[in-house]
C-alpha cells in the first residue's frame, strides 16, 4: 500500500468515525451523549437548548426548574416561570431566580 493510499484510508476512517458523537450504545442516537442532540445540518452532536435535557434533549424543564439542563430554579409563580429564561415579569423583564451549578 502506498503512502498516499494509506493517508486516504486514514482520512476516510477518521471522517466516518467523526460523523457521530462519542457515546456508544443503541440508546444514543448517532452517538450523541445525554444532554446533546444530533444536528442534521452540522452533522454533529450539539448541546441541548436551554430548557431541555436528557437523551436527544427529549425532556423539558418542569416547574420550578429552568435553563441549561434545568439547573436553575424559579423563585416566582409557575405562570411567570419561563423554561428557558426563568422568572419573567408581566412587562417582559427578567426577575430574580435561584441558580444551581453542577459540582
Amino acid at each position: 500500500m502506498t503512502f498516499l493510499n494509506l493517508g486516504f484510508l486514514l482520512f476516510y476512517a477518521y471522517s466516518e468515525l467523526s460523523a457521530e458523537g462519542p457515546c456508544i450504545g443503541k440508546e444514543f442516537f448517532k452517538g450523541c451523549c445525554p444532554h446533546t442532540f444530533w444536528n442534521n445540518e452540522t452533522k454533529d452532536c450539539e448541546k441541548c437548548p436551554s430548557g431541555f435535557y436528557g437523551l436527544n434533549c427529549s425532556f423539558s424543564c418542569q416547574y420550578p426548574f429552568f435553563g441549561d439542563r434545568c439547573l436553575s430554579k424559579c423563585s416566582c409563580n409557575s405562570s411567570l416561570c419561563d423554561l428557558t429564561k426563568g422568572c419573567i415579569s408581566t412587562n417582559g423583564e427578567n426577575m430574580g431566580c435561584l441558580h444551581f451549578f453542577p459540582k
